[in-house]
């Protein structure tokens, strides 16, 4: 149980100052062990369209998750057999979509989705809050400089979608450093503390509004339903 006397932090929820929820500077390769997944996830619309993702996938060594190491290298592997899976089920569309998978896939994915908490399907942490890198790690957090680690099939549309949803919640970071703020304030009966730290989240809210608003400038309508069917068919 959290001692009231102690400042309230969101450092337990594994909440970043700068990032908010997003991942801060994800890892884009795997151990060389791995090259097997990386291999495909990176290269998923190509082999969709090509109808060998599910024979590829199959072709797959079993390998064993234990070799990986640390939180942000789990994140990657799930993003990775995620996608991987997210393809293998939906490659021929909804006409002919599959309900079993092959040993080599399910299994890691399983161990992998346990050590982390997340569900073995593709998750917002998985396709948005882990799935980003600067192409320039000098520049901006914009749309020119950003891209996905592994994506799905829809072109510009679909890396639109993602890239719009991570930039809003990284508006969103500074609200959410804000709430820590308006509890301790509360706490030590400070009216000008909390009003100023809502002002923050109310400034947060409006940043987040914004950056939605490219959703009408970078993702065609038809790839926005195509991935939140996915989502909702976990």
């Amino acid at each position: 149980m959290s001692d009231p006397r102690r400042p309230f932090s969101l450092d337990r929820y594994h909440v970043s100052e700068e990032y908010g929820f997003v991942l801060p500077d994800p890892l884009t390769e795997l151990p060389s062990y791995y090259k097997p997944w990386m291999d495909i996830a990176q290269n998923l619309p190509d082999l969709i369209q090509a109808g060998v993702l599910r024979s590829r996938v199959r072709a797959m060594p079993l390998l064993d998750t234990h070799l990986l190491g640390g939180h942000r290298e789990l994140r990657l592997a799930h993003l990775a057999l995620s996608m991987m899976t997210m393809g293998y089920v939906w490659q021929e569309g909804e006409s002919s979509t599959v309900k079993v998978l092959p040993r080599n896939l399910a299994v890691p994915y399983w161990d992998v989705s346990q050590r982390l908490g997340l569900p073995p399907i593709l998750t917002h942490a998985d396709g948005v809050l882990a799935n980003w890198r600067k192409k320039n790690p000098e520049g901006p957090f914009d749309m020119e400089n950003l891209e996905l680690i592994a994506t799905i099939p829809g072109g510009e549309s679909a890396r639109g979608f993602f890239m719009v949803t991570l930039l809003v919640e990284l508006a969103a970071a500074p609200g959410l450093q804000a709430i820590p703020r308006v509890i301790n304030e509360m706490r030590h009966r400070s009216t000008a503390g909390v009003t100023n730290a809502l002002e923050d989240i109310t400034q947060a809210l409006a940043s987040m509004t914004e950056a939605l608003k490219l959703m009408h400038v970078y993702v065609d309508p038809a790839v926005f339903y195509s991935v939140m069917r996915i989502y909702l068919s976990g």
